[in-house]
């Protein structure tokens, strides 16, 4: 934990700031000799058409930029634009993969344990992003992760998709069997969305060819085993307390409440990842938004496995009817830390094209790990801060008409100064909140 935290600068040092990274040698292939064809009767199935549907709109890209270091861009945020994340959809027994080349789901075989389920399950690709950012890159998958459970929760409620249970710690190895992984460096699976089963699904698993299981052999064009070895993550990966088979190690959330601040959010997001876009000309923040923020963020931290583990604070620059200083919030209340604060002393980066001294906040989150679950707590810490975070850009970006930018580059030990962390409090990630006179919004179907 602490060499994704207050060790991650001096771990990574030489670290660049940005670089596209090529699908060649990281997305899955098939060794069949050519791509195999989902039995036509699913393929042209309304409901299956409908998640097809549903699982583009959170992971192709919406947006490419040749000018910009960051080219590719998706709803969903990700360190650098690098996107790691992979999606499995079981349906009826079928399981697929999207690929983000192709812009399809890649029939990966009929598995008949799985005929009466309807799963979707988030895969990360973990070199894709450590082979810029080292180890590090781990933590940046996870809150990558945490940005999408997030973004699939909401939509599945207001789509009325009937997710019923997100499976956080479940049999990982387990599902690497099923979709035929077996190098451990292909794949770490992360989370398990299980849906109520359509009432036509009893009909989808039945077909002359899906009466045994079988499955089409998909590999990577390159192994990266060593590298993921020696820079530690194969390790964490393969951890026992992450793969584990007793099932009261399993953490599901079942039936989770969307907060009202969150109904009429959208998926699109204000990034303002253009040059001009960073030159903030920020409005204090009203105080019945700074209010609302204070509710949603405590009504889905309540829901969290662990959350009396994490701690959120705020850095108060521009709202009205609050003083300026660290705050600590809990249960929607607001305590006074530190007065003596300027926010650009926390940057890593110098940031002079962005004015970070009038935006009107910046929100991060910490948490207490224990050393005899750090696996576990690695995988927590992150992922559920990435949720928090996703729930806090879309109702900012949707109903407040601000940007958000996730921040993970600041200095850990004066932000943990000002704010008077307990000394076993870490701090996972953060969010700027602002405004400005140029917008890029993500979009559906922008090119």
């Amino acid at each position: 934990m602490d060499q994704l935290t207050i060790r991650r600068r001096e771990e990574n040092v030489t670290l660049p700031l940005s670089r596209f990274v090529s699908f060649i040698g990281s997305e899955m292939e098939c060794h069949d000799g050519q791509l195999p064809r989902a039995p036509q009767h699913i393929v042209e199935d309304e409901v299956f058409q409908h998640w097809l549907k549903w699982i583009k709109a959170h992971f192709q890209f919406q947006y490419f930029n040749d000018g910009s270091p960051y080219p590719f861009q998706k709803h969903i945020p990700s360190a650098r634009s690098i996107h790691s994340l992979v999606p499995f959809l079981i349906y009826s027994g079928h399981l697929f993969m999207y690929s983000d080349s192709s812009n399809m789901l890649h029939y990966i075989g009929y598995h008949e344990s799985k005929r009466h389920d309807v799963e979707l399950v988030v895969g990360v690709d973990v070199w894709r992003t450590c082979s810029v950012y080292g180890s590090f890159g781990l933590a940046l998958c996870l809150l990558e992760l945490g940005h999408m459970i997030g973004s699939l929760k909401i939509e599945a409620k207001l789509k009325n998709m009937s997710m019923h249970k997100t499976l956080y710690m479940f049999h990982r190895s387990h599902y690497l069997k099923l979709f035929g992984m077996e190098l451990p460096s292909d794949m770490l699976m992360g989370c398990v969305c299980q849906f109520h089963v359509p009432a036509n699904a009893s009909e989808c698993h039945a077909s002359a060819h899906a009466t045994r299981t079988f499955l089409h052999d998909y590999r990577k064009r390159y192994t990266y085993q060593q590298e993921l070895m020696h820079i530690g993550v194969l390790h964490y990966m393969t951890d026992d307390a992450l793969n584990s088979e007793v099932e009261e190690d399993m953490v599901v959330q079942s039936d989770w409440k969307l907060p009202d601040a969150l109904q009429h959010t959208r998926m699109e997001r204000s990034s303002d990842h253009t040059y001009t876009g960073l030159l903030d000309l920020s409005k204090p923040m009203k105080k019945e938004v700074w209010d609302d923020i204070l509710t949603l963020l405590e009504e889905v931290r309540q829901h969290f496995i662990y959350a009396d583990r994490f701690s959120i604070y705020v850095v108060v620059q521009q709202v009205e009817g609050v003083e300026r200083g660290v705050y600590d919030v809990e249960k929607g209340k607001c305590t006074l830390r530190n007065a003596n604060v300027h926010l650009r002393e926390v940057w890593l980066d110098p940031y002079d094209y962005m004015n970070v001294d009038v935006m009107p906040s910046f929100f991060y989150v910490t948490y207490k790990a224990e050393e005899k679950r750090e696996s576990r707590d690695i995988y927590y810490a992150h992922v559920f801060a990435g949720e928090m975070m996703q729930s806090m850009s879309r109702y900012l970006s949707s109903t407040c008409n601000m940007y958000v930018r996730p921040v993970k580059s600041y200095r850990d030990d004066i932000l943990a100064e000002i704010t008077r962390l307990d000394h076993k409090e870490r701090i996972i990630y953060g969010v700027l909140a602002g405004t400005s006179h140029a917008s890029n919004k993500i979009g559906v179907g922008e090119h």
